[in-house]
Order: structure tokens, then sequence, then C-alpha cells
């Protein structure tokens, strides 16, 4: 049947038959190029099925009765077609499958936030989607969801209903219950306003409710250290094999500038020509941006160190979790007389300020941190290894007469 541009019919799948002989129906509906079927929760006898007339064949109580269930739901779904087609005009394959399933039931935020989320595992098997990034959506689920429970004294909540109340005070949640920090809540805040997008251009929802909503910029963290600080990092003696780790991921990434998640996962194939003149190049996880950079003698001297390291694996470097090289940073830091919070992330801040001092260029510089900057890809582009070869010469000894 078609219902203004949209078509469903019933159909079997035999591959799904049971040992009686019995095929499950299903429910096939087309709109807008786009397909989904959803199961009937009946089953026929494959050999009474007829394709042509897409109902039971025979005059028994059994075929009629399964008829009469396949013809209600042919019109369960006409109806539905056409008050989505009044209310809306436009609307989408999800918006018909709820319809159908739950009349005018609204569509509900938690519900519809693990549809993404398991949207989300397609895209992250197509390289699409970093899993990173999944993590961040599935805890901003668990806080949207205790928020609901806890703050609300609900199970879920309509997503059409969510306006500029119900952001504030998620986000006063996230600050005062949840203790989450500001740049946090703000993270949390913009992958629900993507979720709601996402709802948006399937048009469950006209307009995003985060329209109204202005989500203020946090204060980021830009410690860095200066060259004398640098360097007793570098004379630093560990007295353990996690300071020692630690003191080695924080000398390569302040000498290349590279996040906690690219170091990680480097591997040899990411380094591109020989000794002094090599350099590497690697995607950066956090946007798939490239990042180009060379590799100067003091992170040539960590790769070496970490050649023979057991349990390294196929990596290049052999590197502890995040949350141990920090809390092994902080101890370095106490013990060498540097009053700040030393992080994984001061390393990559550290970098790029002294590459700029050292007058690279802010192109060069965005090219070797992977900013996503427009401008940065097209100078990756032109830049090639040449390139690199004379940054890498006006970076020697960085870190040596500047302060």
């Amino acid at each position: 049947m078609k219902v203004l541009e949209c078509s469903f019919y019933p159909f079997i799948r035999p591959s799904l038959v049971k040992h009686r002989g019995d095929a499950p129906v299903y429910m096939r509906l087309t709109h807008l190029g786009l397909r989904r079927d959803y199961s009937l929760n009946l089953k026929v006898p494959v050999h009474l099925w007829d394709n042509e007339f897409k109902q039971v064949r025979g005059r028994t109580n059994s075929a009629s009765n399964h008829n009469l269930r396949i013809r209600q739901e042919l019109s369960k779904v006409e109806d539905a077609i056409r008050s989505l087609y009044e209310e809306f005009g436009a609307f989408s394959l999800d918006q018909l499958i709820h319809r159908i399933k739950n009349g005018n039931k609204p569509i509900m935020i938690l519900g519809f936030y693990e549809r993404v989320l398991k949207d989300n595992e397609l895209r992250i098997k197509a390289k699409d989607l970093s899993p990173n990034t999944q993590k961040v959506y599935k805890t901003t689920y668990k806080h949207l969801k205790h928020y609901i429970a806890s703050g609300l004294k609900r199970n879920d909540f309509p997503i059409k209903a969510i306006d500029y109340t119900f952001l504030n005070n998620f986000r006063l949640f996230l600050l005062s219950a949840k203790g989450v920090g500001h740049n946090a809540t703000n993270k949390y805040l913009k992958t629900l306003k993507a979720a709601l997008n996402e709802a948006r251009r399937r048009k469950i929802i006209r307009e995003n409710p985060f329209q109204d909503f202005v989500i203020k910029a946090g204060r980021f963290d830009r410690t860095t250290l200066n060259p004398t600080e640098m360097q007793r990092i570098m004379d630093y003696s560990p007295r353990t094999t996690a300071q020692s780790l630690a003191k080695d991921f924080f000398i390569f990434a302040a000498h290349t500038g590279m996040h906690y998640a690219e170091v990680s996962n480097l591997k040899i194939e990411n380094i591109y020509g020989e000794g002094s003149k090599s350099y590497l190049s690697i995607k950066r996880q956090k946007n798939q941006n490239p990042i180009i950079v060379p590799l100067l003698p003091e992170a040539l001297n960590i790769i070496e160190k970490h050649k023979y390291l057991p349990s390294k694996k196929d990596k290049l470097l052999l590197v502890n979790s995040n949350q141990s090289v920090n809390r092994e940073l902080k101890f370095i830091a106490k013990e060498c007389g540097i009053d700040k919070r030393l992080t994984c992330k001061v390393a990559r801040h550290t970098f790029a300020t002294m590459a700029l001092n050292k007058g690279v260029s802010l192109e060069q510089t965005g090219t070797m941190l992977g900013h996503t900057d427009t401008k940065t890809t097209r100078i990756y582009a032109k830049m090639g290894s040449s390139g690199m070869q004379s940054v890498q010469s006006v970076l020697e000894n960085m870190y040596g007469n500047l302060g």
C-alpha cells in the first residue's frame, strides 16, 4: 500500500522459520528513501502465505484471525501516516514508527538517547565517530538519567517538553549535586545539544531548545612550564617505574605537543624518515585532523629507551593510564619544586607556547597540534617532510637559552 509518499506492506521471513514451519510476519515501511521493518509478533505457516495479496490463504479460523490482525496493523499504519501528515506536514520514519507503536504517546528523551547510543556504535564501526566521544555520550546519558530520576522524580521526560528551565536545572544539577567541574558540565551540555540536534534532524522536534540556552565558556587551564622548570623535570631521577614512565611521557609530549590519547596509541608505522630527519604523522583522535611533527632528539631518546620495554606490545611507548601519569606528575612537580598543577596537558601547552616563542608560525604550530582551523589543513597539505625539517631546525634545543 502507498499513502502520502509512504509505502508499507506485510511480509514473512522464511529464513527465520521454526521447526513447525511457521515464519514470523513483519511490516516493511519505506519513507523518504529510508526503510524500516518491525515485527507484528505473528507467525504463519510458510506454505499458506500468499505473497501476492500479502495475507494467509484459506478459510480456517486461524487464517481469518491472522488476516484480521494484518488488516488491523495496515489500518494502524495508515492512520499514523495521515495523523502525522496533518500534524507536521513533513515527518520522519522514526516519528512514524513511534506513532504506530505508541499512538500519540510522546517520545521520551532517555528512550531516544538510547537509540542515539546504538546508532553511535554503528558510526564507530564505520570510523565516523571516536570511541572516546561515545564514552562522553554514555556519561552524559548517565547524568541525564540521574537528573530525571532524582531531580524530577520521573522515569523519563518528554523530549518536546525540554525547555530552558529543564536545561538550566540540569546544568545546576551537574555543578552542585554531582560536583562536576564547569568545563566538564559544558561538555555534557554540548553532548545533550548534539543529541537534540539529531532529534531535530529526524523531525521529532521542530527546534532545538538549546537555541535559547547559552553555554558559557569555561576557564581553561593553560598552565605551561618555563625552560628552567622544564630542565628540572628532565634532570629529575625517578624513584619508581611509574615515575619513570610519567617523566618519559611528559618529556615526549613536551617535545611533540601530542595529547595523551595520541602518545599512548603511537606505533612504529607513525614514524617517517630516519634519524635526525624523522617525524611523526598521525590523526588526532579527537577530531581526526592530521598531525605532523618533527622528532626532536629528546623524543627520539625516549623512543629508543622504550624500544625493548616489556608489556609495550605493538605501541611505540609504554604509557600508564592517564590518571596514573597525572598522579605521578603531581609528585614529580613537588619533588622538583614546581608550584604548578602538572598534568599531561601541561606538556602540550608548554610545547605550543615554546614553539611560538621560538618563531614557529601559527599555521605550522597548528599543524603540529592537529587544530581544526581550515587554514591548518591547507598548510598541512603544503608542508610535507621538507617543511618539517625547517621547523625541526628552529625547535632544536627549544628549552634552552630562552629564559
